[in-house]
């Protein structure tokens, strides 16, 4: 291979790279972004080959731009090499899924579900039928709730088993979040449930940026520990979610994704100081991914 071709491959390998960390705001470069876990894995593919090729230039390039991407994807996941020991402060667990996701028995569903026991279960794309059936269901087990029902994907529940000390919507009436406070030992946590639509269009990524806009008011506006979960469509390394969290302090619960999947992930719980994330995962059902848990505590410095 001679130099020329050598330096072609090379110049294609940085604007990869630089399309994955700055995407423009158009279909392909954003669909290669949001699958940068992707193409760190084909460029360090293309570091090895060009290692066995003996392609000196290319391999160093390849490598170079894998390492770049993977420490660019680790600082917007949670920092934490491991998470926190459990410091003896109260702590609760939340586990979040939207109900599109059950393709199944809705009873089994239900059964996994309860198999985490989360103090806290948010619903999305919550219609009038889901509706009835998950106060039936569960109301035993969580006798409070805090609903906006929706004949669209915007309907959405939070479901606790302590009551909620105040609950209240925000944005619009086309695309509201749902806003509860909460309160373990005494401590108030306040909790934010917020649906994206998928960003196909201009007009999609900005109402994705006006919600956005709304829950960073609602969250520079409170002192009270915050955690903003939902399905925001955008996957955290994004540009709207990168801003997003600069602008509101909020910290990523993922440390990793699953390899194991090709999924997406679009599904998020951010939180606050005052606040530590011990526990993350994210739950598959038939080998399909079926919603995210998180299990907190409250931070020993705040």
């Amino acid at each position: 291979m001679n130099n020329k071709i050598q330096y072609i491959i090379i110049i294609l390998i940085v604007g990869i790279l630089l399309l994955c960390i700055f995407p423009l705001d158009i279909g392909i470069a954003k669909k290669l972004s949001d699958r940068a876990v992707l193409v760190m894995f084909g460029l360090l593919g293309v570091g090895l080959l060009s290692l066995l090729l003996k392609q000196t230039k290319v391999m160093y390039a390849g490598l170079f731009c894998c390492a770049l991407l993977s420490l660019f994807l680790k600082g917007e996941s949670n920092g934490s090499i491991v998470f926190p020991n459990s410091n003896n402060l109260p702590s609760f667990k939340v586990l979040h899924l939207n109900l599109s996701s059950i393709s199944g028995n809705y009873e089994n569903a239900i059964k996994d579900i309860l198999a985490y026991d989360p103090d806290i279960i948010s619903f999305q794309e919550v219609t009038p039928e889901w509706n009835a059936f998950l106060k039936t269901r569960l109301a035993n087990d969580y006798p409070y709730d805090a609903t906006i029902v929706k004949i669209n994907p915007f309907g959405k529940a939070l479901y606790s088993k302590t009551e909620f000390k105040s609950n209240q919507t925000y944005h619009n009436s086309q695309t509201p979040l749902l806003g509860v406070t909460f309160e373990k030992n005494n401590r108030k946590v306040r909790l934010i449930s917020s649906y994206l639509s998928q960003s196909i269009n201009k007009q999609g990524l900005a109402d994705a940026k006006s919600i956005l806009s709304a829950i960073a008011e609602v969250v520079k506006g409170t002192r009270i520990p915050t955690i903003v979960l939902g399905d925001f469509n955008l996957v955290y390394w994004s540009n709207e979610i990168r801003q997003f969290r600069s602008e509101t302090g909020l910290k990523n619960s993922r440390r990793s994704i699953p390899l194991s999947s090709l999924d997406l992930p679009y599904d998020h719980i951010f939180f606050t100081q005052g606040i530590q994330c011990v526990e993350f995962e994210d739950i598959t059902q038939n080998q399909s991914h079926f919603g995210i848990y998180g299990s907190y505590q409250f931070d020993l410095i705040h």
